[in-house]
């Protein structure tokens, strides 16, 4: 088992598959980057692509910063 390549699924996009560089939480929990946050159906049905839970608004999403951090950590490691 190669941690490494655990590590990048994990700190990757669900939607279109490349690291998180800017990580947002949905309300339910799950992950995806900004810019699919922003293009994805979920944002114009009001449920999330995973999970299918209802969110009343996917407006101004926080940021998941311990996603973030793990992301700068793996690309700081890369330099």
């Amino acid at each position: 088992m190669n941690s490494n390549n655990n590590d990048s699924e994990l700190l990757t996009c669900q939607i279109c598959d490349k690291i998180f560089l800017h990580p947002k939480l949905l309300p339910c929990g799950e992950t995806v980057c900004l810019n699919c946050s922003q293009k994805s159906k979920s944002n114009q049905t009001g449920k999330c692509i995973f999970c299918c839970e209802s969110h009343e608004s996917l407006e101004n999403l926080p940021d998941n910063k311990i996603v973030k951090k793990l992301v700068n950590k793996k690309l700081d490691r890369l330099n």
